[in-house]
């Protein structure tokens, strides 16, 4: 007993305790901090701060203001597993910046799911996918509203602007995901009653291609095609939208033969009885598909895109008369611009030419502003056409329009060109707004990253009221987003380094040598 009494009251009994305490403690510290970070990662995505210039994985006041009101459930689904997606360079960027929209909205959650694992899962999704982007691969970024039902698809590339090398090869220079994932959340989440409409016009030859239609699709429009001839007024009202691309045959108008039409030549809203309410009632005639346009635009304040093309080889002199005395954009689609100074020549034929427009300059007009968010980033992205139909512009106002070019030939001839009518009805100004573009093959570069189309046409819909597409997000220079320490941060790291890790050993040393002197 008294062997006992001495072991538990020695100084080396007393030590070794405090020191197996001590070390008990530290480890319980060091478990407890592993918990919390493990805690912290899983629920913030990392621990990592944002170092680059542009903030290259956080999310702007802008999508913050978009998706604010947003509460439907979103998920942003990546095709690996997550530990994978570190792994790659390219895809590791989208995954944080999925991780920003999670941490800031409770409404949004983001979903690692092996797409080899769960092909049942993804073949369901790419289903019920909106936009061009239906084929899902180990690197698409899902974005899945699951209270309405609807998806869309982006592969990596999307997420990225690219351009092209001195050897050729195409490569990523700027980064373009937030744009990307604010859009389609707000295009999947959206009410079908605030849907944005689009139509197609068909009956003339027009092309109908993948690229336009998916492309509207891809920023929140329900699309359909409209048949001039048998349309009312009221029913093309309704659409936000009208697209008129390349079509071969003309458009019944004032001076169209057609004698099977009882109210042919008469233009604009006519008044028929109705024997059966035995009152006069207004609308526009049901063959007089130029009227309609017409009245679209200056009385229901709807958007329209002439797409035309000169290999058409077609004359088009009611749909020409329509874009040039209403809407004061002279057309000739029987013959072509040719702009050597910018020409790329593909082959021995002119369908096959391509060059790239040059911006307008005039800072005052309305097809400065559609461009000016593009051509002022300093990304260097030029817009494509082929071979476009001699256009001009003969006056800046015709009529309540004010005309002006949005992108040119080098020459200054107009390629893309803004109609914006505006007139106040009662004490509301109301406008609308009519792109004619000189070459349908504007369209088919819509997806080319490499290209400015895609951006252009989506300047475009924003200026018609497309209120899917978020104002204010740009994308993010990659060799802007280098970590940016300044000399003052690192001198201030570095004294706090100097000075605090001394301190903390000191303390250590300190605390040891009262332990061992006074035990």
């Amino acid at each position: 007993m008294t062997d006992k009494k001495k072991l538990l009251s020695s100084k080396k009994f007393r030590y070794g305790t405090s020191a197996i305490v001590f070390t008990v403690v530290f480890v319980a510290f060091v478990i407890l901090l592993n918990v919390m970070v493990s805690i912290i990662d899983s629920r913030t995505g990392g621990l990592y701060f944002d170092l680059t210039t542009k903030k290259l994985y956080g999310i702007s006041d802008a999508s913050v203001k978009a998706l604010s009101d947003t509460n439907a459930a979103v998920e942003i689904i990546f095709c690996r597993a997550k530990d994978k997606i570190a792994e790659d360079d390219l895809l590791n960027p989208v995954k944080m910046l999925a991780e920003s929209y999670e941490n800031r909205f409770d409404n949004i959650e983001v979903v690692y799911k092996d797409r080899i694992s769960n092909p049942k899962y993804f073949n369901d999704l790419s289903k019920k996918a909106i936009g061009s982007s239906v084929n899902i691969d180990n690197e698409s970024i899902v974005v899945n509203c699951r209270s309405t039902g609807l998806c869309k698809v982006f592969s990596l590339t999307d997420m990225y602007k690219l351009t092209y090398t001195d050897d050729g090869y195409l490569i990523p220079f700027a980064f373009n995901g937030e744009n990307r994932i604010t859009s389609a959340i707000l295009s999947v989440a959206r009410n079908e009653e605030d849907t944005p409409k689009a139509g197609l016009v068909t009956g003339h030859g027009e092309s109908i291609g993948h690229d336009i239609h998916h492309y509207l699709e891809d920023y929140g429009y329900e699309t359909s095609t409209v048949d001039l001839k048998s349309i009312t007024r009221q029913e093309l009202a309704a659409y936000d939208i009208i697209v008129v691309n390349n079509p071969i045959s003309d458009f019944i108008g004032m001076g169209t033969d057609s004698s099977n039409d009882p109210l042919k030549g008469l233009k604009g809203p006519v008044a028929l009885e109705d024997n059966s309410q035995n009152v006069a009632v207004n609308q526009t005639s049901s063959v007089n598909e130029i009227a309609k346009l017409r009245d679209y635009v200056t009385e229901d304040f709807g958007n329209i895109m002439f797409f035309f093309d000169p290999f058409t080889t077609s004359n088009l002199p009611e749909l020409q008369a329509l874009v040039n005395d209403s809407f004061g954009v002279s057309v000739n689609n029987i013959s072509y611009v040719y702009d050597d100074k910018n020409m790329i020549i593909a082959s021995g034929y002119p369908e096959d030419w391509r060059y790239f427009g040059t911006y307008s300059k005039d800072k005052e007009s309305a097809g400065y502003a559609i461009h000016k968010s593009i051509s002022t980033s300093g990304s260097g992205l030029l817009p494509a056409f082929g071979i476009s139909c001699n256009m001009e512009i003969p006056k800046k106002f015709a009529g309540n329009f004010e005309v002006s070019p949005i992108v040119e030939t080098s020459y200054g001839e107009p390629l893309l060109t803004l109609s914006k009518y505006v007139r106040l009805v009662g004490d509301t100004e109301k406008s609308s707004n009519v792109i004619v573009c000189g070459s349908s093959g504007f369209i088919n570069e819509l997806d080319s990253t490499s290209l400015a189309n895609g951006d252009l046409f989506r300047e475009m819909l924003v200026s018609m009221g497309n209120e899917t597409i978020v104002e204010g997000i740009e994308f993010k220079v990659l060799d802007e987003t280098t970590i940016n320490v300044s000399k003052e941060m690192t001198e201030d790291m570095n004294d706090k380094l100097v000075i605090i890790i001394p301190v903390i050993i000191a303390i250590i040393g300190v605390l040891v040598y009262i332990k061992r002197k006074y035990l």
